[in-house]
């Protein structure tokens, strides 16, 4: 690590503002194997001297192999953080981040209370019930929708049959298998031709 011309910051642009407080944040929470997150906040203090060599100081190059790590062990390097440890810039990153961090762990909190969970599980049966009202309610229309259908078929046929025709149609249907279909046959011819007669009537 080379250090030449050392110098402080006096201002961030905001996007490094902005990197700065976050490097800080989510140095508070650390993620372990199984994807549990632990409150750490002992890291912050690190953190803070990370994004302070990383945004903050000029007239660092770092050599193959090195990082900014490497900062934090350079005794010098070390006393100019502490110097400016208490900086405007230092100072306000500080508190955001702090800020930022106990809105995350509120939030994770929430998430995994007891309460959050059961609240979840009942809006998650809730739904699946208003799911399967929804498709009855769907399904009970549709039947409605087809016995409108049988029922205007049945009314048009009615219409298309005389007295007689009934009679002899009651008769067929009560003597067996082979003259009900017969009759039923009848009937949708009749009922088909009618159709094509209004269709030709109507061009």
């Amino acid at each position: 690590m080379k250090k030449e011309n050392i110098c402080v910051k006096k201002y961030l642009s905001f996007p490094e503002r902005e990197r700065f407080i976050t490097i800080v944040a989510d140095s508070y929470f650390e993620s372990g194997e199984d994807g549990a997150i632990t409150y750490a906040p002992y890291r912050a203090l690190e953190a803070l001297a990370v994004g302070f060599f990383t945004l903050c100081v000029e007239g660092i190059t770092y050599e193959e192999g090195e990082d900014v790590y490497q900062c934090l062990e350079d005794p010098d390097l070390r006393a100019l953080f502490e110097e400016n440890r208490f900086s405007w810039i230092l100072t306000e990153v500080d508190d955001c981040a702090r800020d930022l961090a106990d809105f995350h762990k509120d939030r994770l909190l929430t998430v995994s209370s007891p309460v959050q969970q059961k609240l979840a599980e009942a809006l998650e049966a809730e739904l699946l019930i208003r799911k399967q009202e929804e498709d009855l309610l769907k399904k009970q229309e549709e039947f409605l929708e087809d016995q409108k259908k049988q029922n205007a078929y049945a009314e048009k046929v009615l219409e298309l049959m005389t007295p007689e025709e009934i009679a002899e149609l009651n008769r067929k249907m009560l003597s067996g298998q082979e003259e009900m279909e017969e009759a039923i046959r009848s009937i949708a011819y009749k009922v088909t031709e009618e159709g094509k007669e209004d269709a030709a009537e109507t061009v």
